[in-house]
This record gives structure tokens, sequence and C-alpha cells, in this order.
């Protein structure tokens, strides 16, 4: 554990640790290899366990599920298409949970830019697919949890409440330790991660990037799907606007971020390289990824288009599959394909 041993790969950046301190211990400090850690005031903690109870590190056996079914899809709304970084999944699965769920209210908790282009989980009321926007697409960067355990929890005891937390698979372990039990009216999505750089190794590249283009970089996207100027959707680039009115298209063969990012591990959280989440069993009811390698099996689908993995982990997330089948084009496939197509869901040792 982290807040003992003081071993960085022992900390996934969670912080379910500061959420848990009924006392305020818990805060962050910045390290020398840009990531944040949780450090305890001594003289405010009283030493009652819970930030040892909910650390994810090393736990992870006893709450991973052999995926019951495996699948890929593309969402057939075109719009919802474009507005997601692989297959459309996430909206598939949050529309199918909206239907068959009794719940009056149905918060989504995901990750969101804000204004300075720093990413946060945050939570939108569904009323639609045009409601998720802000949650979609991929944030490569490790994202701010501050808070949103204890509001998760809050809004599970609200009456006619269900809740979909979505993010990576340490996160949605720390919320199962948060919570310390199940709840019916709670859904977890995860995702398939290779591995997260941090908040301060973007805020850099921002940085350098605004001192380039002398202008204030206003919004920033990933797994860009606008066509691209030789006529072609690549999703491994993406699109930035400016404060100037500017535009851009940047792909991982030009930005220095994009290519660091697919093309090095040493931007990578310590934990990354060593994650026990690593592996086709899974923290959540649903895991969704890239579904790579599809094209061996269904000709007629190109990958770096855009086409979503889907796993469902858990008996009660195997009904969803016949109300996705209602937004998406479904292609069976197994988890060994997953597994063998997949680098994030093969077991691995510390690199």
């Amino acid at each position: 554990m982290y807040l003992k041993s003081g071993v960085p790969d022992q900390c996934t950046g969670c912080f379910a640790c500061m959420d848990v301190c009924p006392v305020g211990a818990v805060s962050k400090v910045m390290r020398d290899d840009s990531f944040l850690y949780p450090v305890i005031d001594s003289s405010q903690c009283v030493h009652c366990g819970r930030c040892e109870s909910v650390c994810t590190s090393g736990k992870a056996g006893g709450l991973l599920h052999s995926p019951i079914d495996c699948f890929a899809g593309i969402i057939n709304n075109p719009d919802s298409f474009f507005a997601s970084s692989s297959g459309g999944a996430f909206e598939a699965a949050v529309r199918a949970i909206r239907e068959i769920s009794p719940a009056r209210d149905l918060y989504v908790v995901g990750t969101i830019w804000d204004e300075d282009c720093k990413v946060l989980h945050s939570a939108v009321r569904y009323s639609g697919p045009e409601s998720l926007r802000p949650l979609n697409k991929s944030k490569y960067v490790q994202s701010d949890t501050s808070g949103i355990y204890r509001k998760v929890e809050e809004w599970l005891q609200m009456e006619s409440t269900a809740v979909i937390f979505s993010g990576c698979p340490c996160q949605a372990a720390a919320l199962r330790n948060y919570l310390g039990r199940d709840f019916d009216n709670l859904w977890i999505i995860d995702i398939i991660c290779k591995g997260a750089p941090s908040q301060a190794f973007f805020d850099q590249y921002k940085a350098e990037l605004e001192a380039s283009e002398e202008a204030r970089l206003i919004r920033y996207s990933f797994r860009n799907k606008r066509i691209l100027e030789n006529g072609t959707l690549y999703t491994r680039s993406a699109y930035y606007a400016l404060d100037n009115g500017a535009e851009r298209t940047v792909t991982r063969f030009t930005d220095p971020f994009l290519r660091i990012f697919y093309q090095k591990a040493y931007h990578m959280r310590p934990s990354c390289l060593c994650c026990q989440y690593k592996t086709i069993k899974r923290i959540s009811d649903i895991t969704i990824g890239d579904a790579w390698g599809i094209e061996k099996m269904y000709e007629e689908i190109n990958p770096i288009r855009g086409v979503s993995l889907v796993l469902i982990n858990t008996e009660k997330a195997v009904r969803l599959r016949k109300h996705m089948e209602k937004t998406m084009r479904i292609y069976d496939c197994d988890p060994a394909f997953a597994v063998e197509n997949n680098a994030a869901l093969r077991e691995t040792e510390c690199q």
C-alpha cells in the first residue's frame, strides 16, 4: 500500500483515500514523475484505517469477473458515431440501461474537459444522447476524481435514482472499495486502458502548443473523426481549437503528444506499467474498448474508423445486449479473440 510504503507503482492515483477520510487528512502532492500522490497530515489523522480499506493496491483478485459475453458493435446513428471515440458502445450501453432501469433519474459519471483543458470526473443527468456529449470521447490524461466517489454514494441513496459510473478499471475498483457493497441501482462501465499520462504532462504540451500558435487553447478532442486533408478518417488523431478562431487536426505522426502516447511508455503512471487490471477478467459490469483486429473476422469493417469491443461481465448486465442491439450493429466475437488483439487485456510483467 502506497500510504505505508511510498512506492510509486503501488498507487493508481484513484484518490478514494482522499474521499473516504472523515477528517480531511489526505491531500495531494506532485512527485518528480509529474503524477499526483496522496499524503497524510499526521497531525489530523485519527488512524481509522479507512484509507487502507479503500486502497486498490494488490486487491483486484476477488473483485474480477470473467466475461460472460463478448461482441463488437457500431452505433447506427451517424451523429452518435462521430461523437464517439470508437463505435459508440458507451452511448448504446447508457441508452440500454435507461431503457431497463425503473429509476426516475439517471446520473452518468465520466470524464470531461473543463474550461482550462483539465480532465476531471463529473456527471450529467441523462436526458437523451445529447446530454452525454461532454462525457464522449477518450481523454488520454489521468482524470481528477476528487469528490466523485462521495457524490456517487449520495446519489445511490436517493429515492428513484440510478447511477452509471464509467472510468478506468482502477477507478472502478476504487468505487467498489469505497462503497463496500453492491447496489442494484449502480452500473459500472470500465474501459480497456493502456495507461494514463499525467495532467502536468498534458499541461506542458498545452503551454508549448499555445506558445507556438500564439493563441490560447480552448478546446481539445482526442480520437478525432473529422475527415483529414487527404480525405480519410483516422481516429489516432486529435482536433483542437484556439481562441483566435483557428482549428487544427493533428495525427500521431505529426503531433508530439500523440506520438509519445502511442509509441512510448515512459510518460505513463508507474502503476500503469504493472497494472493488475490488464487482464480479460474485469472489475465492472460492462467493459468497452476498441475491437482491434475485427477485420480478420468481418472484412467489411475498418477498425481504424471506429468499432467498439464490448465485454459483458456480470449476470446483471447480460440483458443489456438485446437492448444495445436496437441501436448498434452487432458482430459476434469471443474473449480469446479480444485478448489476442488487445494488449491491454493481457497480463503483463512490470515494465
